[in-house]
C-alpha cells in the first residue's frame, strides 16, 4: 500500500533560518506522497480490471483436488448431479457442449433414464446428459479408475470388474488306466493317493476387486475466465477492491485539498524564520571586474562588498531590463564573507546599477 504518512527531512519553526532549497526538499516528500498514492489508485484500478481478463483453467478440464471445497467454476464428477439452467449460468459451457456433443467429440446419453442405467449397471457413468428442451445438463458420474485410450472411439467407454482367464491346479497324480484313459489320484491331508479326499480354500472380500489407491475429489471445470467467474463468485472481491479504491481516492482528494493550504503555510514560516537582506540600486564599478577562470564563457568576475553578508546565504542578483537582455551576465551568484559574485562575458564599459540583490 501507499505510504500514509510524509517524513520532512526539515522541520521549520519560528525564528530559525530557512533556505529554499531545505522547502523544496520538505515539498519533495510532498511530491514522492502523492505520487504514491496515485500508484496505489491505478494498481487498485488495474487489479479490478485483471479480474475481467485474467484466465484460469480451461472449461471440460479434469482435475483431482485435495481439498473438500469445489473449486471456483467448477463441478464435483463423482455425483453424477445436474446443473439446473445451465444454459443461461454458463452460456458458453452449453454451446461447447453442444457443438462437441454433435461431433461426437463427447460422450452422451440419450436420456436420464439411459444416464442411471449405466450408473446400475456400472457403478458409474462417463456421459453426459444434455437436457436440450430445459436448458439442463447432466454431468458424469466418476467414482473408480481412470485409464487412458488407445483409439478415440475408445472415449467414454466403461467397464465392469474384470479378471484375466487362468487355470487353477490340484495337487496330485494320475497313471493310465484301463481303455487307455487317465486316472487322477488326488493328495488328501494324509498325502495318500488312495483317499479322494482334497484340500479346499475359500476368499471373501468385497463385490469389486481394485488396487490399493488414494481417493480424492474430481471436478470438471465449467468456466474458462475469471470474468465468467466474477458474475457468481468474486462480487464481494471486487466491491471490496471498489470500497478500498474510494476510500483511497477519498484520502488523496482530502491531501491535495490541503497541499495549497501547507504550501502557504510553509511560505509564511520561511519570510518569518528566514534572514532576508534586501539592496537597492546597487553600483558595481568597471574596475570592479577582474579576469576569472570559474566559467568559461563568462571570464570576468566581479565581488559586490556588501559587509553583512555571509558565504550561507543564497543571493539573487536582479538586473535591470537591459543589462539581463544583453546576455552579457551569468544567470548565477555566489555570496562570501562580506560579498556577492557575479560574472561577465564582457568587461563593461560603465559601472553597472543592479536594481536589486536579495541575500536569505
Amino acid at each position: 500500500m501507499a505510504v500514509t504518512n510524509i517524513v520532512y527531512p526539515y522541520v521549520f519553526e519560528g525564528g530559525e533560518k530557512a533556505v529554499a532549497s531545505e522547502v523544496n526538499a520538505d515539498f519533495d516528500q510532498v511530491k514522492i506522497f502523492a505520487n504514491s498514492v496515485i500508484t496505489e489508485i491505478n494498481a487498485i484500478n488495474q487489479a479490478i480490471a485483471d479480474l475481467e481478463e485474467k484466465p484460469t483453467r480451461e472449461m471440460f478440464d479434469i482435475y483431482f483436488s485435495i481439498k473438500g471445497e469445489t473449486p471456483t467454476g467448477a463441478y464435483p464428477l463423482w455425483t453424477g448431479e445436474t446443473i439446473t439452467n445451465c444454459k443461461i449460468l454458463y452460456p458458453d459451457f452449453w454451446n461447447e457442449l453442444n457443438r462437441l456433443a454433435g461431433i461426437n467429440a463427447v460422450p452422451t446419453v440419450e436420456s436420464n433414464a439411459a444416464f442411471n442405467d449405466i450408473v446400475e449397471e456400472y457403478g458409474e457413468c462417463p456421459c453426459f446428459y444434455i437436457d436440450t428442451l430445459n436448458g439442463h445438463v447432466r454431468l458424469p458420474k466418476i467414482i473408480r479408475f481412470i485409464s487412458s485410450i488407445s483409439q478415440l472411439s475408445e472415449l467414454g467407454t466403461v467397464y465392469n470388474d474384470q479378471i484375466k482367464s487362468h487355470t487353477h491346479g490340484l495337487p496330485g497324480a494320475n497313471s493310465a488306466c484301463a481303455g487307455g484313459g487317465r486316472l487322477l489320484y488326488v493328495y488328501g491331508a494324509s498325502d495318500s493317493p488312495a483317499q479322494a479326499n482334497y484340500r479346499k480354500s475359500s476368499v471373501s472380500g468385497s463385490n469389486e476387486g481394485y488396487p490399493k489407491h488414494v481417493r480424492l475429489p474430481l471436478y470438471i471445470q465449467v468456466v474458462n475466465n475469471t470474468a465468467e467467474i466474477s458474475r457468481f463468485d468474486v462480487d464481494a472481491l471486487k466491491k471490496e477492491l471498489e470500497n478500498a479504491l474510494a476510500d483511497l481516492q477519498d484520502a488523496y482528494n482530502g491531501y491535495i485539498a490541503g497541499l495549497e493550504d501547507a504550501f502557504e503555510k510553509a511560505k509564511a514560516n520561511l519570510a518569518e524564520a528566514a534572514e532576508l537582506y534586501k539592496y537597492a540600486n546597487v553600483n558595481v564599478p568597471v574596475a570592479s571586474f577582474v579576469q576569472d577562470a570559474t566559467y568559461d564563457e563568462y571570464p570576468y568576475k566581479a565581488d559586490i562588498v556588501l559587509p553583512e553578508i555571509g558565504d550561507s546565504l543564497v543571493p539573487t542578483v536582479i538586473f535591470s531590463l537591459a543589462d539581463s537582455e544583453s546576455g552579457n551576465f551569468a544567470p548565477v551568484a555566489e555570496s562570501g564573507a562580506g560579498y556577492v559574485r557575479i560574472w561577465a562575458k564582457e568587461k563593461p564599459e560603465e559601472a553597472v546599477v543592479i536594481p536589486t540583490i536579495l541575500c536569505q
